[in-house]
């Protein structure tokens, strides 16, 4: 187990590696984010501002709408990053950003429909949690949502691959993932481990910052922007750096292409499959 998650943390290594040769990858994350944070202010500003005569169902409506557009703008964003690391990688030439979002377009309609899937499966989860009382209602939420999670972590590549809809996709990442195992995610939590430098010096500092700050205001205040901003730094690494293995790791399993600073040995030893048939496809 451990030398599995050794060599996963060495995949994960050189993939962050690769992503700092286009840094341009960090800017995507960025992008997405600042579009949900717009979503979200032009949902809820005017909702909260009618909250009294606002009815439960006009809320829950609201809740459910941010939770499909949102889904739609992560995957959107993601596509585009994904499509512009493997130009990156396999070419060595950076793809600019609008070429990368025009390019994630083509894939509207699978991202569409898979917003459209998650959405009505996480509103699932949330209606039977919020029925079932006490702890039974939480752990059918965390196991729920858990599953979920888990189910769907090769779902983006396949639709990048395939331009498969909702289920072909998951059955897709669920066969990648009974398949091929053993330190398949030792990338993901090295991505995890090396996020968490930078964030947990970012909220203390934050959390300092704003303690400074009621005796020195400008000190305190400096401190807390340098916080938050390690703390985004921190979480778009993560994002991008997880996302990146896992698309790797994707293609590799379907192609047996790999990116510089990658070598067979190195997948070989993180992977340990079932079966010697690869799944029929490849995008690099």
């Amino acid at each position: 187990m451990f030398e599995n998650l050794k060599n996963g943390w060495k995949l994960g290594s050189a993939t962050r590696k690769l992503i700092f040769g286009d840094k341009r990858l960090l800017i995507y994350p960025i992008i997405g984010g600042l579009v949900t944070c717009l979503l979200a202010l032009a949902l809820f500003v005017p909702l909260a501002l009618t909250i009294s005569s606002a009815s439960n169902t006009l809320i829950v409506a609201a809740v459910i709408l941010f939770g499909f557009l949102s889904t739609f703008v992560s995957v959107y964003f993601l596509v585009a990053l994904l499509l512009a690391f493997r130009q990156y990688s396999k070419t060595g030439k950076k793809m600019s950003i609008a070429d990368a979002l025009s390019q994630a377009s083509q894939y509207w309609v699978q991202i569409l429909e898979w917003a459209v899937f998650y959405t009505i499966i996480i509103t699932i989860l949330r209606a039977i949690e919020s029925r079932v009382q006490g702890i039974g209602g939480f752990l059918i939420g965390a196991i729920g949502s858990m599953a979920l999670a888990l189910a769907t972590i090769f779902v983006v590549p396949s639709i990048i691959d395939n331009k498969t809809g909702p289920i072909k996709s998951i059955e897709s990442s669920v066969k990648m993932i009974t398949k091929n195992f053993g330190a398949t995610f030792g990338g993901i939590i090295y991505s995890d481990l090396y996020a968490l430098m930078f964030i947990i010096p970012g909220i203390l500092l934050f959390i300092v910052g704003i303690i400074v700050a009621f005796t020195s205001f400008i000190p305190g205040i400096a401190l807390a922007i340098v916080g938050v901003v390690l703390t985004v730094f921190g979480i778009m690494l993560n994002y991008v750096t997880s996302n990146t293995f896992i698309f790797i790791l994707y293609n590799y399993v379907n192609t047996g292409k790999l990116p510089k600073g990658f070598t067979k040995d190195m997948m070989d030893k993180a992977i340990r499959k079932k079966k010697s048939s690869r799944l029929t496809g490849g995008f690099v």
